[in-house]
């Protein structure tokens, strides 16, 4: 008898021992988990820009304003944001690159992501696409009827604007050969523009909201939105910031759909899909 009591004693201490161990190596791997990066953990940040009427602005009155500033600050309410305005996509990527800035927050086509060296992108945000501006035709006849007839097709773009080299190439391949891509180095969409107005160069093609935003402001800018695809536009990011990409997707899904998300978009002429 003594010797079956003495059994389940010792039974019941074993058991004992693995119930506490468990325990305390449940505790032990729960403190050692790696907590994912929140929200409150982001108090600053350096974000790059596009200096240009839709993407970034200041107004007389010193006050930010445009599409990235809207979205940022809707995706981190309680972060000190320093922007850093660029004035060419070149120089930002570099920027990212050299850890000079943190984001950088633009309308960049995901589809074009492979392009991208040592840096990543964000989940999708929003739906833009690409206009082709140039100067009435005497005949009024559309881009497509006017390149069907022309031998040279020179259309000049930023330098770097790999999405709408990757537009261009795709028109050379599959309609107009003789498409001709003149890049530029130091002007931005809204320059190009302008020197279409002013007759020294013929065609560019940029954002279209870009281009609408400026035809409505001087008159002699023909704007063609046929001219592509929509694209969905993402965010970069250098590829040693993981836990802030994570932060800032989870962010995007939280908020994408929400009244004041499809608020700002709409601002901007812009839709989520």
């Amino acid at each position: 008898m003594k010797d079956i009591v003495g059994k389940y004693r010792l039974w019941g201490i074993l058991l004992t021992v693995v119930i506490v161990s468990g325990l305390f190596w449940g505790i032990r791997s729960c403190s050692e988990t790696p907590k994912s990066r929140d929200l409150a953990d982001i108090t600053r940040l350096k974000v790059g820009v596009d200096f240009s009427p839709i993407d970034f602005n200041i107004g007389k009155d010193g006050k930010f304003s445009g599409l990235q500033h809207d979205l940022l600050t809707l995706l981190l309410p309680d972060t000190t944001i320093q922007w850093v305005p660029f004035s060419s996509r070149a120089e930002a990527l570099e920027a990212l690159s050299s850890n000079d800035i943190e984001l950088y927050a633009t309308s960049f086509a995901w589809s074009t992501n492979e392009t991208l060296e040592a840096l990543m992108t964000t989940a999708p945000l929003y739906v833009s696409g690409f206009a082709l501006v140039h100067r009435p035709d005497s005949m009024s006849r559309s881009w497509t009827e006017i390149f069907d007839e022309m031998q040279d097709i020179k259309i000049s773009i930023p330098k770097d604007a790999d999405d709408i080299k990757v537009l261009l190439k795709n028109l050379q391949d599959f309609s107009y050969p003789t498409i001709e891509i003149e890049e530029h180095n130091d002007e931005t969409p809204e320059s190009l523009c302008l020197a279409v107005l002013k007759g020294d160069i013929d065609y560019t093609v940029c954002d279209r909201n870009i281009a609408q935003a400026i035809s409505k402001r001087v008159e002699g800018l023909v704007v063609e939105t046929g001219i592509a695809f929509d694209l969905h536009q993402v965010w970069v990011l250098n590829d040693n910031a993981s836990e802030l990409l994570q932060l800032i997707n989870r962010q995007i899904e939280q908020n994408k759909g929400s009244s004041e998300w499809n608020r700002v978009l709409k601002k901007y002429g812009l839709t989520s899909h």
